[in-house]
């Protein structure tokens, strides 16, 4: 579930639930059970934690935003919303909320029994500009 979600590590990613059927959900993933996950492919994050590679949501996170800022730069926001309409308005909304709250890399999409699932990532601490700039920089003083 969460590979084609989160860049490739060389480590377990790190998985905040945000609510109790995300819980249930992310068990399966850590432990194995009844949730049809393969045990292994996670680590369950405390309650508090903060800079984790993935929060996982069955339901709209409350705080965006608080959201956002718990996930590590890079880190992403996932999602799994099952008890709602999967009318094309309704997910173009959801799309623009995550862009207002400073997310890139946006995907939404029709879950196949129906709902959304809904992914937005943190961007980095640095501009991609910012980063080309410092590059560029440190360029021309090694060949001054």
């Amino acid at each position: 579930m969460f590979a084609p979600h989160l860049p490739p590590s060389a480590a377990l990613p790190i998985v905040l639930a945000l609510d109790p059927q995300a819980e249930a959900a992310l068990a399966s993933y850590v432990e194995g059970g009844s949730g049809g996950g393969e045990p292994g492919q996670a680590v369950a994050a405390p309650a508090d934690a903060r800079d984790v590679d993935a929060l996982l949501a069955c339901r709209w996170p409350e705080d965006l935003a608080d959201s956002r800022d718990r996930l590590r730069p890079g880190g992403r926001l996932i999602i799994l919303l099952s008890n709602t309409t999967s009318e094309l308005e309704h997910g173009e909304r959801r799309l623009a909320e995550l862009h207002q709250h400073g997310y890139i890399h946006c995907l939404i999409e029709t879950l196949p029994a129906g709902g959304w699932l809904c992914r937005g990532e943190r961007p980095p601490l640095h501009s991609g500009a910012q980063r080309l700039a410092g590059l560029a920089s440190s360029i021309e003083a090694g060949s001054a």
